[in-house]
């Protein structure tokens, strides 16, 4: 695990049903460094429609291109197992210090092209005004092709 806050997200195959130990969950991801605060909030979808659910975390207390500016991971499935969030399929960071992207997820075709998109809540962002906040849209569809 990444440390203190580092945080995780716990993931269980269903169908669910009685009581669950954390302990036995089909896939755990971690946060990368402490006090990331990953799993602040999560969404799945199958963003790419390749028939597996994607799982999308949020970390807004991390550290990509300022301090506390928080970064948005998204790992496509199928996955199992301890995953580092440092080993993600897509990486989105904040712009400045305090943004705290992540803090808030949301999804569904917000384009109309039958893909899901990702809509990224970001309380503290001033392209605006000092920490106005906004929220940004990233397009869904097919994984690039591998090399």
């Amino acid at each position: 695990e990444g440390g203190s806050s580092a945080g995780m997200t716990y993931v269980v195959f269903g169908p669910v049903d009685g009581e669950l130990s954390l302990s036995s969950a089909d896939a755990m991801l971690t946060g990368e460094r402490s006090g990331d605060k990953s799993g602040s909030d999560v969404m799945m979808s199958d963003y790419n429609r390749d028939g597996y659910a994607d799982v999308t975390t949020g970390s807004p207390g991390a550290s990509a291109l300022g301090i506390d500016d928080g970064m948005v991971h998204v790992l496509y499935g199928p996955f199992s197992g301890v995953i580092d969030l440092e080993n993600a399929d897509a990486v989105v960071g904040g712009e400045s210090d305090n943004e705290k992207i992540g803090s808030y997820l949301g999804y569904g075709d917000l384009t109309g092209d039958g893909y899901d998109d990702l809509l990224l809540g970001v309380p503290a962002n001033d392209n605006t005004a000092g920490a106005a906040g906004a929220a940004f849209i990233l397009g869904g569809g097919p994984l690039p092709a591998s090399e």
